[in-house]
Parts: structure tokens; sequence; C-alpha cells
């Protein structure tokens, strides 16, 4: 991987604490990068990385409120994930493209770390001029590095930012290139697998529960108010009776919050990656940005 080894990893570890009451999911280091052979030996590949972040610790990165995130890029932050996030963080990639040859791979080495040991998933959807293009799904065990860090690797749906790199390439000039990567975004939406399915299943009990109860209350009302309409001949009772039933309403669970949302956004520049907070204390409707 270019640029930073797994011991490199672990002794990140030893020198920076990260909260993980706050950030239960973190990432360690971003490398985004194509690999190509040199014509004079093919056996082998060489690196150019795209854009990098070396390390990433919270108490030295920025917080930004929701309006300072791409705006028609990808939805609003509060509609990304059916329960907010427990962090969020907005990732600026400023796409190194000095390089001349065509013939390429894209790659990436992505590290994500916690204090537990968990099973994560990642879902990512590449969005384009605002409009969904991709999404897929990735699940990862653990790496333990030492006592205090557990590590997970995941890829950056490479077969299409394969394809993507190799397409602005046939562009006629980098004015079509700027729009090409200004208008695509990345939304990456990390869960614990563990706390999903144990969701699922309070989920599907809580709302069986529910749906027993409110049959059984519904039968109850309908066998009185037929009772009633027997002895009494009150055509509006049968109203009435739609009314209780339509008041037994179904509680929907509370879902459980990701870990992580990462939200990239891209431009051309120096092949850096600025990490930023994002804070949905304050309601935005509408995303906006620069």
């Amino acid at each position: 991987m270019p640029g930073i080894g797994i011991n490199a990893l672990d002794q990140a570890a030893a020198f920076t604490w990260i909260d993980p009451s706050v950030y239960p999911l973190w990432p360690n280091y971003i490398c985004l990068y194509l690999e190509y052979s040199l014509p004079y030996d093919t056996s082998s590949t060489m690196p150019h990385t795209l854009a990098a972040i070396p390390e990433c610790i919270p108490s030295y990165i920025s917080s930004i409120d929701s309006s300072s995130v791409a705006k028609e890029k990808c939805p609003p932050i509060s509609e990304l994930t059916l329960s907010p996030a427990l962090t969020i963080l907005a990732a600026k990639v400023k796409l190194n493209l000095g390089i001349s040859t065509s013939d390429f791979f894209f790659n990436n080495t992505s590290f994500f770390e916690t204090r537990d040991r968990r099973t994560i998933e990642c879902t990512t959807t590449i969005y384009s001029f605002g409009n969904v293009v991709l999404e897929s799904k990735e699940v990862q065990q653990a790496l333990w590095l030492n006592e205090a860090k557990y590590m997970y690797s995941f890829s950056y749906v490479n077969q299409f930012f394969d394809a993507f790199m190799k397409g602005i390439r046939s562009l006629q000039s980098w004015e079509e290139v700027d729009i090409a990567i200004n208008n695509l975004c990345v939304v990456q939406v990390y869960e614990d697998v563990e706390t999903k399915l144990t969701q699922s299943t309070t989920s599907t009990t809580s709302l069986v529960s529910q749906e027993l109860s409110t049959s059984t209350s519904a039968d109850v009302s309908l066998s009185a108010a037929t009772e009633e309409l027997i002895l009494t001949d009150n055509p509006n009772t049968s109203t009435a009776t739609g009314t209780n039933a339509e008041n037994n309403n179904i509680t929907l669970p509370d879902i459980a919050a990701p870990l992580l949302v990462m939200v990239y956004e891209f431009e051309r520049g120096q092949g850096t990656i600025d990490i930023s907070l994002v804070d949905t204390s304050v309601p935005s409707a509408n995303l906006s940005g620069k």
C-alpha cells in the first residue's frame, strides 16, 4: 500500500486516543491511488496517489454545519439514514490527476478503527449529478492490532472508480473533467451488524405483539358494537367502531444509529483529503455548498 504499513498503524494506535463513546468508528488512514506498469518492467507496478489522509484525529479537525456539505450532489444529511448517525464526516477529496499513462487500475487503502471487536457493514452509494448510479454493501470483520484497537479494511467500489478514472481521460477539456468530478458524490454508511440483527429481531417481535394487541382490541370493540347494534339498531355504531380501530396505531421501534457516515466530494487538487466533522445540531432543510 502507498505510504504506510501495518506497523505504522500499530504505532499510531499507541499515541492516538479516540473516545469510543463519542466516535465508535473512526477513519485511521485513507488513500486512493492508481497502479500502473513501467514501460521497461511490466512485471511490477508503481502507485500514483490520487488523494490521501495519513491521519485523522478528532481534536485536530474542524467542525462544519450541514449547510457546508455539497448542494444537490446527494440527499440532505437528515435523509441519508433512518436514524441520525453517531458521527458524520465530510471529506473533500482533491484528486491529483497528474499522471500521463492511461494504462492503470484504481485501488485504495482504507482503514477504520474501533475500541471494541465488531462486525461492520459498509453501504456505499455513488451519486452523479444528484442521481444514484451504484450501491454496494461490504461486511468486514475486525483485524486485531493490539489490546486497545481493532482495524477494518474496506474497498472503495474499485471497479466503478477504475472505469470512472479511465472515462474522464477521454474527455476533451479540463472543464469537462471538472464537471464530471465536481458532480460526483460518495456516501458511505457504516453499521454494526450485530446491532442491526438485534434491532431487526426486536422490531419484528414488537410489531407482532402490537398487531396481536390491536387485533384483540378490535375484536372486542366489534363484538361490543355488534351487540349494541342488535339491541339498539343504531346505524352510527359502525362508524364509531371504525374510529376505535383506527386509533389503535402501531408504534414503530427506534432504528439503531449508524456508527459513522462519510460524505465524499471531489475536485482537482494536490492529492489531499480534508476531513471535517458535520454538526447536525442546527437543522437544515437543504444542503448547500460552495
